[in-house]
């Protein structure tokens, strides 16, 4: 059994390999007979030609399974064949264009091949491509890319240009171009083509067209120009009816050579890449299709270099203006001004175009800064712009009013700073009349609320009173009798006795000097202070009395230490020396009249007979048993023995009161508090006549005379001598009055004053916070002696540096919600640097300002842009009040 079944394998394979067919089913092997090959080839065979391809086709043989191709270029065929296909027809694409392809079919069975058919053969061609068409008179002319292995072609031809509707015109065109004539002008003419080569035709190209037409008419181009440029000139005509384009000649001389240069179908065109300096000549005619029209007049250009830019450009502000120059540039024509409001942002099109003269007025607003460049113009274009140059215009600085700078001075005078429209409304309602309502204000008042808390508190009170208390005359004398009339906490530290001392000045400031004498002399703080305070009798102590008080109530009080001429100049003896007001033995007899007061009780109906306890808040009683009671003399005066201690101190005052020193000490010094450091004796004896007689046979009315110091012509004089330095209080309040200031806490205001070197209530020596004789180094008076200037004695580097500290933490808001400021009246005008400076000018300084400093605070204004208008608002105040002209009022 095993052999058969090799043999039987044997069998199949033999079976397999001779082309019979097998199949078993259930161990039965079937065998089937192979077809035989086909005995015919294919016959009508074509190739036809196209785009990169050729397409087959032949007629089928009876019994094929298949059709083997076989392909040539050479005349050799190698086997296998390239393709085999069930169907009659087959397209080789992938093919050369130009390339002659041979092919022979054989039809195929399982059984083998038949013969072999004819040669068909074929070259693939590509229909011609680029295809133009140009229309002329009467004509249109083809042109087109030559196709690849073409060997001619043929023209179609429709009046439509559907697809059926062209037909052959022309055929055997061995080259690319075909002109077909004798058309009719105006009808379009559609065209396609053929490619004809060996063995194959292109498909018809695309479709192309045109409308033959005439030439233009017989008219030149009118209105032809040449206009020179930079190495370039630009022509312009005018259109001429028909024409598809113009046709430009150029030449050197005035002799046109064929062909034209250029074409274009504008109806201008710039020549550009000449030669700048060589003069170009140029004609043009029409052109369409149809033809050339006739030729243009000649016309010619010289192009040129543009000018250099201009040098030597200045800006010169003025009023609303600025006023350019520059040096003029030889070959421009014209200059051209460019304008911007920031360094380098000049705007693209010009302020002024085609300037005659090297010079331009530009009539601008005040306050920005304008920036400029120009440039020069000429046929050759514009120059580069220039250098950049800038000016600031403003108005000039305002003349000073002098009724206003009057009324400023008064309000500086008496009161601790004018307000934003106090000058205008005393302007309204006069001096006098100001005066007389100031006069009749009733005293601010230091309730008793104060004696619960610390001297500090009266300080901050004393400050708000100042800030924006009514009765501002009476406060500002108040303030110079106590720089006058001196107690210091230093040494008496006790609120109640420091409130109390402070009442009697501010009750006293429009009263009678003598009343004023009385009333403080008898002041605890001023007993405590110059020790009159339990002064006894040296009968009493076994030592003589406390000079303190006597001494100081003569030589810095009411007299003086020298003898006074009426005009406050001193009297001298023979040898040039000052005559002394009085003697050591007249302190001695005043320190023996002052004995036997101690603190009172406030009940007249009491006596004291020793010394009473503290109590600061009424005045001095007198102990008769600690009185000196002996006869003395004070002044040339006798004091009969017995007298009480009020009696002695009652006569002693008047006859210190009568004392013709008195007018004039007194008199000299309230100028000096508030008008001025250096009066004329002229001015000190008009005062002191007051003093001595109000006009009412009054002596001693500080009414009258506050008025006379106030009203005398000097006090509105403006001199090299003239003015006083403002004082630390004075220089804190004025400010933030001027301001308009909102204070909700006011610490700060006498702190910054302590800082300047005035701690209010706080004057370090008997002599006060400065020495009103104190004299200015450096400085010459008329006299040949130093200026007087009693508030530069605490003036010091320091002091000097806190007050600019102060300007500055103020302005910017340093002192937070403490200090409300409204600066819109200053930001309003921030845009105009001359015109912000000119308002704080006028606020701070009723427009006293120099043109110097002016101009200085207007440039450190300009260097902030005007969008920072608080910065700008900033520096200008911070320079104005941080400077001398603003801390001097004169």
């Amino acid at each position: 059994m095993r052999s058969k079944h090799v043999s039987l394998s044997v069998v199949l394979c033999l079976l397999v390999s001779s082309g019979l067919a097998a199949s078993s089913r259930n161990g039965v092997v079937a065998l089937s007979l192979p077809l035989p090959p086909p005995t015919a080839a294919p016959a009508e065979i074509t190739a036809t030609a196209g785009d990169g391809r050729v397409a087959l086709a032949w007629s089928a043989v009876e019994g094929a399974t298949g059709y083997r191709i076989f392909r040539s270029t050479t005349g050799v065929w190698d086997l296998p064949p390239f393709k085999t296909v069930s169907g009659t027809v087959y397209t080789n694409t992938g093919l050369s264009n130009g390339t002659p392809y041979a092919y022979r079919v054989a039809a195929y069975t399982d059984g083998g091949a038949g013969p072999l058919s004819a040669v068909a053969s074929a070259t693939p061609m590509a229909a011609p491509a680029g295809v133009t068409a140009v229309r002329g008179d009467r004509q249109v002319t083809l042109a087109w890319q030559p196709a690849t292995g073409a060997l001619s072609y043929t023209i179609y031809r429709s009046l439509t240009g559907t697809i059926d509707s062209f037909v052959e015109i022309a055929s055997g065109i061995e080259g690319l171009s075909f002109v077909n004539t004798d058309l009719t002008n105006g009808t379009t003419y559609y065209y396609r083509l053929r490619a004809i080569g060996n063995g194959g035709v292109s498909a018809l190209s695309a479709k192309v067209y045109a409308t033959p037409q005439p030439p233009p008419p017989a008219t030149a181009p009118s209105n032809f120009t040449a206009t020179p440029g930079n190495a370039r000139v630009t022509l312009a005509w005018g259109a001429v009816e028909g024409a598809t384009r113009y046709r430009i000649f150029r030449s050197t001389t005035d002799v046109f050579d064929a062909p034209a240069f250029t074409t274009t179908t504008a109806l201008t065109y710039k020549n550009t890449g000449l030669i700048n300096g060589t003069e170009y000549f140029y004609q043009i005619l029409a052109n369409n299709p149809g033809g050339n029209g006739p030729a243009s007049v000649v016309v010619s250009a010289m192009p040129m270099a543009p000018p250099a830019p201009p040098e030597g450009v200045t800006a010169t502000a003025g009023n609303a203006e600025v006023t350019l120059h520059w040096l003029p540039v030889p070959t421009a024509a014209t200059y051209n001004v460019y304008r911007g409001t920031a360094p380098g942002r000049q705007a693209s099109l010009a302020l002024a175009l085609g300037l005659a003269d090297p010079t331009f007025h530009d009539s601008v607003a005040n306050g920005p800064t304008y920036y400029y460049k120009v440039t020069a113009v000429n046929v050759g274009g514009q120059s580069l712009r220039s250098a950049e140059v800038f000016a600031s215009p403003e108005a000039p600085a305002p003349a000073i009013d002098p009724e206003t700078l009057a009324v400023f001075r008064v309000l500086r005078q008496a009161t601790w700073g004018p307000r934003p429209g106090d000058v205008d409304s005393l302007k309204t309602s006069g001096v006098d009349a100001f005066l007389a309502e100031q006069l009749g204000q009733a005293p601010s008042i230091f309730p008793d609320a104060l004696f619960d808390h610390s001297v500090e508190a009266s300080q901050e009170h004393f400050m708000q009173l100042a800030l924006t208390g009514p009765d501002q005359l009476r406060q500002r004398v108040a303030w110079a009798l106590h720089k006058i009339w001196v107690v210091s906490a230093v040494e008496v530290g006790d609120v109640d006795a420091i409130v109390t001392y402070y009442r009697i000045l501010l009750n006293g400031a429009f009263g009678n000097y003598r009343d004023l004498m009385r009333a403080v002399t008898l002041n605890p703080a001023m007993g405590r202070y110059l020790n009159m305070l339990n002064n006894r009798s040296q009968l009493v102590t076994g030592v003589p009395p406390n000079e303190n008080y006597a001494r100081e109530l003569m030589q810095l009080f009411t007299l003086g230490l020298s003898k006074l001429n009426p005009n406050g100049t001193p009297m001298l003896d023979a040898g040039g020396r000052p005559l002394p007001t009085f003697s050591e033995t007249d302190v001695k007899e005043l320190a023996r009249i002052f004995t036997g007061w101690t603190f009172g009780d406030g009940d007249p109906a009491t006596t004291p007979w020793r010394l009473a306890v503290e109590n600061n808040r009424v005045p001095m009683e007198a102990v008769e048993r600690y009185h000196d009671a002996a006869a003395k003399s004070l002044l040339g005066g006798d004091f009969a023995a017995g007298q009480s201690a009020v009696q002695d101190l009652d006569q002693a005052l008047d006859l210190i009161f009568n004392h013709p020193n008195v007018g004039p000490f007194i008199s000299r010094q309230l100028i000096q508090q508030l008008v001025t450091s250096n009066p004329s004796p002229a001015y000190v004896a008009a005062v002191a006549a007051v003093f001595n007689d109000n006009g009412g046979g009054v002596r001693g009315d500080l009414a009258a005379v506050v008025r006379a110091v106030l009203t005398h012509p000097e006090a509105a004089l403006s001199t090299d001598s003239s003015g006083k330095l403002s004082e630390p209080v004075l220089f804190v309040v004025s400010q933030l009055r001027a301001l308009n200031a909102a204070v909700t806490d006011h610490p700060f205001m006498s702190d910054k004053a302590e800082e300047m070197g005035q701690k209010v209530f706080y004057p370090p020596s008997v002599f006060s916070y400065f020495s009103p004789g104190y004299r200015v180094r450096g400085t010459v008076g008329p006299a040949g002696l130093p200026l007087g200037g009693p508030e530069f004695q605490i003036m010091t580097a320091v002091t000097a540096l806190v007050r600019v500290n102060f300007v500055g933490a103020l302005v910017a808001g340093w002192f937070g919600a403490d200090v409300a400021i409204d600066y819109t009246p200053f930001t309003s005008r921030a845009n105009d640097p001359a015109a912000l400076v000119d308002f704080v000018n006028l606020l701070f300084m009723a427009g006293r300002m120099s043109i110097e400093q002016r101009t200085d605070i207007i440039a450190a204004v300009r260097v902030s842009p005007s969008s920072r208008a608080m910065e700008r608002v900033r520096t200008a105040i911070y320079l104005t009040l941080v400077a001398a002209q603003a801390q001097v009022d004169r």
